[in-house]
């Protein structure tokens, strides 16, 4: 109150000041040393006897997942703040961002300023699949690459480019297969199938043919062609003969010559049934000569008709 006569009502007057009471110059100084709990603006409000309407600055309304402002009427009011307590923003962005982090802050912040949380209907961006799945759908209602629309107090960051949410949240995942999978395609890469020693390629599967569909393994490494494939996964595998398997195609060898230490004989690389000297491909650890005569000098004690193998 004021240190002034006692006289009509609402003057903030209060009478004359006793000797001990500490004056202080303006109603807001009072305030804030002696009446610190209450809202500084309700207080100073209270004390000159004038109608307080709020801040109209934000705070946080956890019941309804929106920032609200600190006023009594109007859509975005969440009724006026009387205590110092609650942490008040001059912005709604401000409140959702520290207040409801774990909010899409966009739909935090419209929603607020709208006064309520508005009915969704899908921006069409991408977020992370629910349930594991390690792809990306679109922020929609229907369509193939669609994963259902978000609710309006929904947690989730939407991307609007594929590519950064494939990386924010799948970086374990080929970029490309994470994008391609999301868009229900196929990246042509190729991936190891170790069962068979061979690599297949990630397009739509078809008999005969290398195309297997999209891994089921997502952490798989993708290559960009089956040599580079078979080299970097089935190294101990004949080179020829993975990438003969690989496409469905009989595997013919290089046609050089190797030893062959159980018959201590150089056989060609080659198929048994091409007859001469071809006793099967060479295992990729066998070293290979061009010609049999370099071969031979392998098995020097040897005469090269006796060196050499055939059928």
């Amino acid at each position: 109150v004021q240190d002034c006569p006692t006289s009509s009502t609402g003057s903030p007057c209060g009478g004359l000041a006793e000797s001990h009471e500490q004056l202080f110059s303006t109603a807001a100084a009072c305030c804030a040393s002696r009446l610190s709990y209450f809202a500084a603006g309700f207080c100073e409000a209270n004390s000159l006897r004038t109608a307080y309407l709020g801040s109209f600055d934000w705070y946080v309304n956890y019941q309804s997942n929106l920032c609200v402002q600190d006023c009594d009427s109007g859509v975005t009011c969440g009724g006026i703040i009387e205590d110092s307590s609650t942490i008040l923003h001059a912005d709604a962005n401000t409140c959702c961002n520290e207040k409801l982090r774990w909010l899409n802050e966009d739909a935090c912040t419209s929603n607020s300023e709208a006064g309520s949380a508005a009915t969704p209907t899908g921006n069409s961006e991408w977020y992370s699949a629910p349930n594991g799945v390690a792809k990306c759908v679109r922020n929609c209602a229907t369509g193939g690459e669609c994963g259902g629309i978000l609710d309006a107090t929904s947690s989730k960051a939407t991307y609007a480019d594929i590519a950064d949410c494939c990386s924010a949240h799948f970086s374990h995942v080929d970029a490309d297969l994470c994008a391609a999978i999301s868009q229900l395609g196929y990246t042509d890469k190729w991936y190891v199938d170790y069962q068979n020693n061979r690599c297949q390629q990630d397009c739509v599967a078809a008999s005969n043919s290398p195309c297997a569909g999209n891994p089921t393994d997502m952490s798989v490494t993708l290559y960009n062609d089956v040599d580079k494939c078979c080299a970097g996964k089935l190294s101990y595998v004949n080179a020829a003969t993975c990438y003969a398997n690989s496409l469905g195609i009989a595997p013919t060898g290089s046609g050089k010559y190797y030893v062959d230490w159980q018959i201590t004989k150089c056989v060609a690389d080659c198929d048994k049934s091409q007859g001469g000297s071809c006793n099967g491909l060479a295992d990729n650890w066998e070293t290979l000569y061009a010609d049999a005569a370099t071969c031979c000098k392998k098995l020097s004690w040897l005469a090269f008709d006796k060196c050499l193998y055939t059928a």
